[in-house]
């Protein structure tokens, strides 16, 4: 076919079984999609590399046509093509039609033996590594900073370190063998920030730094300049993870169980997650999900213009909720905080990133989706499992091999 009159698209449309509008004003044809609708225009075209473009001046070009895919809140087209005949309208009309199929995935969780076989390794390392050293090295130019009450509060705090509970609990690379080598772990904030958007000084421990020498890894306490409130890993609030001294809680309590929760529960919480079933175990948790988080965990498009990230972004959605505890998630925030990052999921650039947030509305835990570079990060403690629960539930190590102060 290859009229391009105005006319013949509408009947072309139609044969291909689109229900149509024709009394758009300006508009030869809107055909309704899912997330919104699709308009044919007429305009005056030029070729280009890609194809056809559309002309700047009306004098410029053929007559042809401009295809315009308009989300239901947009009034003017977030992408448009252009077309000189007929059959190509009909066409783009078409994948459009079908964008939400096209690029929809199978939401799938890591394949058992693979995650398995990561939790064995961790588990190795922990038992291996829990007589790593752990050296203290304090700046003593920041150490000058902190007045006589805070500096009180660091020597205490230096002093009650439980190094073999630092040593075992201290991240991991990605296959789960060794010890993160760039990761730094917050464990008391010492000063803090002469500004909210600013830095405090923390005492941190450091991973292990590449040694030429390939001598046995060490991991530094230091004082540090950071900023709290984008850190991924803070142990400040559950200080049974580095301090000897206090009143810690038990394993069960720092995991999350008691009353209705109780192991069977969180048991069939985690399997359901690692098994990519992030939607069930969160409804069973009690978690609200926003509409563009269950498209996404459903390995659907969040939306039409955010397409081309399905696939990585349900992968990474899905692989950050398999370690999750989101029956702890209600008290991961107070009722008046912001809401703040999870993960973030890549594919954006740094000031417009993809993520999940986590947000505290009503008594209720609220798992978002969203696209901005927001500093506030959740820390991993507060909302994963603690690897020491799913190492226990497999028999890959027992109680008396986690050391508690």
């Amino acid at each position: 076919m290859l009229e391009t009159g105005g006319p013949a698209v509408p009947a072309a449309l139609r044969a291909a079984g689109f229900d149509l509008r024709t009394d758009v004003p300006g508009c030869v044809a809107v055909v309704d999609v899912p997330g919104g609708h699709v308009a044919v225009r007429t305009a005056r075209v030029i070729p280009d590399d890609h194809g056809w473009a559309g002309a700047v001046l009306a004098a410029e070009g053929v007559d042809g046509f401009e295809v315009g895919f308009h989300p239901e809140t947009y009034r003017w087209p977030v992408e448009r093509a252009y077309a000189v005949f007929v059959d190509d309208v009909v066409a783009q009309v078409t994948e459009w039609g079908r964008w939400e199929e096209t690029w929809s995935v199978e939401p799938a969780g890591e394949p058992a033996a693979k995650w398995h076989r990561r939790l064995e390794r961790l588990a190795a390392s922990r038992l291996a590594g829990s007589a790593t050293p752990v050296d203290v090295d304090l700046d003593p130019l920041l150490a000058a900073v902190l007045d006589a009450g805070q500096a009180a509060a660091l020597d205490a705090a230096v002093e009650a370190l439980h190094r073999p509970g630092i040593a075992w609990r201290f991240p991991r690379d990605r296959t789960g063998s060794r010890l993160a080598g760039r990761a730094r772990v917050l464990l008391h904030e010492c000063a803090p920030p002469r500004h909210p958007a600013g830095k405090g000084i923390w005492l941190v421990v450091d991973g292990p730094a590449q040694r030429p020498d390939r001598t046995a890894p060490r991991l530094t306490v230091r004082l540090a300049e950071v900023a709290g409130r984008s850190a991924v890993h803070r142990w400040d609030r559950v200080p049974e993870f580095w301090r000897a001294t206090g009143d810690p809680r038990s394993l069960d309590a720092i995991w999350g169980l008691g009353g209705t929760v109780d192991t069977a529960f969180a048991t069939d919480v985690a399997t359901a997650l690692v098994d990519g079933h992030a939607l069930d175990a969160l409804e069973v948790c009690g978690v609200v999900v926003d509409e563009p988080t269950q498209r996404l965990l459903a390995g659907r498009p969040t939306r039409f213009t955010q397409r081309r990230w399905t696939d990585l972004w349900v992968t990474n959605a899905l692989t950050a909720l398999a370690g999750a505890a989101p029956w702890r998630w209600t008290s991961a925030l107070g009722p008046r905080q912001r809401r703040q990052r999870l993960e973030g999921l890549r594919g954006r650039v740094a000031s417009n990133r993809s993520g999940l947030f986590l947000e505290h509305r009503a008594g209720r835990a609220v798992l978002t989706f969203d696209c901005n570079g927001s500093p506030l990060v959740t820390p991993r403690v507060l909302w994963e499992r603690d690897p020491d629960f799913d190492l226990l539930r497999l028999g890959l190590l027992t109680r008396a091999d986690i050391p508690l102060p």
